[in-house]
């Protein structure tokens, strides 16, 4: 099926578009087509911690279905987008593209036609404040507290009563989240050593306090940044931690598409470098603990690299302060995460392509340039997809070379 999905892609190109409209639970309340009603938008889709994903879509309301009122379109009511390509025998093809809750909608009403715009937001927005996630009062996780539990009892929390839903013995489907996350096994075995003392990188290394005004979101990333990792919701709704200490070696990650200048469905390729924002050394001061303040610098010492000292000498970001990291190894590896993110911001490069349904954030792609015939690996920092329409897509990525720093 995937390699009709990529002769279509080169051939008979019409999109095929599916929303499922979800209950609380995340289970499947009813769906929509464009096969049999007008879908139009675009899909936004970055590389951060939090809100990942983000869609506009207009959807032809004559009938009337998609009203805002309690039974129809109302606060809460998640969506799951779908989109692919009709293959050859007519049937479709479709990748998720993230589960949405509809955070603004606009009735338009017209003398031959009435439409709808949805405005959605990927679930993290039911964590930060935007529709959900105001603490009710001072949040507290104790020293050495399982992070992975206190993330699971923190989403088990009852948007109606603020109780545990399983402790309270509340229907699942009231917890702010009922999908269970994606946790990574990294963490679980990973250890930081300070002098004679180890710790358990699963582990809080301090009290976490949480003042009133504080939100659910600002607890996660809390945590996320303890364990050094990404946070955020992926395609199919699941709160996901990733860790960044593995991501610093991009080269193994999978090839999604290689895009060449005779392709129909590469269009353009453009690459900027911004030097103001060029740097190849980094320092983070961390904790104090024990009588000794964590300390960690990462330094682009390759010299294949083009940011690399011996090229260009040393260009020193400003130091970050971070207390959240107690050992040397920790703060080590948060400069090394630093300075790929300020690689990220200096060098971008940005292709224009036919729509590609398969692509991913935080994946590769290669780009074979025209005149040199250089195969180039390619990171996806950002995409901008349309929704039914043919249209162009435009992904946002930064070249895997310039991320050998020794």
């Amino acid at each position: 099926m995937y390699s009709d999905y990529v002769k279509s892609l080169k051939t008979n190109f019409k999109p095929a578009i599916k929303i499922e409209w979800l209950n609380a639970d995340d289970s499947v309340q009813k769906e929509i087509t464009n096969e049999y009603i007008d879908i139009s938008g675009t899909l936004s889709i970055s590389l951060n911690n939090g809100t990942r994903r983000t869609c506009e879509i207009e959807l032809n309301n004559d009938n009337g279905q998609f009203l805002t009122n309690v039974n129809n379109v109302w606060y809460a009511q998640k969506i799951k987008l779908w989109i692919g390509l009709y293959l050859n025998d007519g049937s479709p093809y479709y990748f998720p593209q993230g589960v949405f809750y509809i955070t603004s909608v606009t009735e338009n009403n017209y003398p031959n036609k009435r439409t709808v715009n949805l405005s959605c937001t990927d679930k993290w927005c039911f964590l930060d404040g935007t529709l959900y996630g105001y603490l009710d009062g001072i949040y507290l996780v104790a020293l050495e507290s399982n992070i992975y539990d206190a993330i699971d009892s923190l989403l088990q929390t009852s948007r109606y009563t603020g109780l545990n839903v399983y402790t309270n013995n509340e229907p699942k489907e009231n917890a702010i989240d009922f999908t269970l996350p994606m946790y990574c096994a990294y963490y679980l075995t990973k250890t930081y050593t300070d002098g004679s003392t180890t710790y358990n990188a699963i582990e809080t290394p301090y009290e976490i306090r949480m003042e009133y005004g504080k939100t659910y979101a600002d607890v996660l990333l809390e945590f996320a940044t303890i364990l050094g990792a990404y946070i955020y919701y992926d395609v199919d709704g699941r709160l996901t931690i990733e860790p960044t200490q593995e991501d610093i070696l991009d080269s193994s990650k999978p090839i999604q598409w290689t895009f060449t200048p005779t392709e129909q469905e590469f269009m353009s390729e453009q690459s900027s470098r911004d030097f103001s924002q060029f740097y190849n050394d980094v320092i983070v001061i961390g904790y104090i603990l024990n009588g000794h303040q964590a300390q960690g610098r990462a330094q682009n010492t390759n010299s294949s690299s083009p940011t690399c000292i011996e090229r260009n000498g040393i260009k020193t970001h400003e130091p970050y302060e971070d207390t959240t990291y107690y050992t040397d190894e920790q703060a080590t590896e948060l400069a090394e995460y630093y300075l790929k993110t300020l690689t990220i911001i200096q060098r971008s490069v940005q292709i224009i392509s036919s729509p590609m349904y398969h692509l991913r954030e935080n994946r590769l792609v290669y780009c074979i340039r025209p005149y040199t015939y250089e195969e180039e690996p390619l990171l996806i920092t950002g995409i901008s997809l349309p929704i039914g329409t043919i249209g162009s897509m435009t992904i946002t990525a930064t070249s895997v070379n310039d991320f050998v720093f020794s």
